[in-house]
């Protein structure tokens, strides 16, 4: 926290006590975030690509971990804007800087847990607001429903042992699909 110190104005959400991150909306912030990309970009010119996640263990913008982001721990500015805008606006950023420096550069998002964290409706809005060179990829098995030994469920995250594509995987990619988007599988 002590970087917020001299800079406040670019103090984003914290979830942990001592612990914060930068503004998800702040302009200072994308322009950081696309400078660093497209130094990479022009760098690295044999790059694949970029894979990016949002929903994540760690604070790296005002909406990770979505709505388990208590009210008074939220940043002013990203908590008046829903999830979808704030997440789909530096996706953006990112997207739009990759194919500007090097169109060849594949960019990924990389879509898991955000319907946990941010709910469905929020979700299927941050994929229909990002560029067209962005490719959605989301893991295969998510949603795949399964019986081992009686028991009945579908799969959370990750499986080794059951092949998706489960339902979630379907119903995000035909959105992105809808939407002019390449799509992947996480497997």
């Amino acid at each position: 926290l002590s970087f917020f110190e001299d800079n406040p104005h670019l103090k984003g959400s914290s979830l942990n006590p001592g612990v914060a991150c930068l503004c998800s909306s702040h302009e200072i912030v994308h322009k950081y975030l696309a400078d660093a990309i497209a130094s990479v970009c022009r760098n690295v010119p044999l790059l694949g690509g970029f894979i990016n996640i949002t929903q994540t263990e760690n604070r790296v913008l005002c909406y990770s971990n979505g709505r388990q982001t208590k009210p008074e721990s939220m940043c002013p500015v990203c908590g008046k804007k829903k999830a979808s805008e704030v997440i789909s606006n530096i996706v953006k950023t990112m997207a739009e800087t990759v194919s500007g420096v090097n169109p060849k550069i594949k960019f990924f998002y990389y879509t898991w847990s955000l319907a946990n964290t941010i709910g469905a409706a929020e979700e299927i809005e941050t994929i229909c607001n990002l560029p067209k060179n962005t490719i959605i990829l989301q893991v295969s098995e998510t949603g795949m429903p399964f019986n081992i030994g009686g028991y009945d469920d579908e799969v959370l995250d990750y499986s080794m042992s059951i092949v998706g594509p489960g339902k979630s995987a379907i119903e995000l990619w035909k959105v992105a699909k809808e939407q002019g988007l390449e799509t992947a599988a996480k497997i």
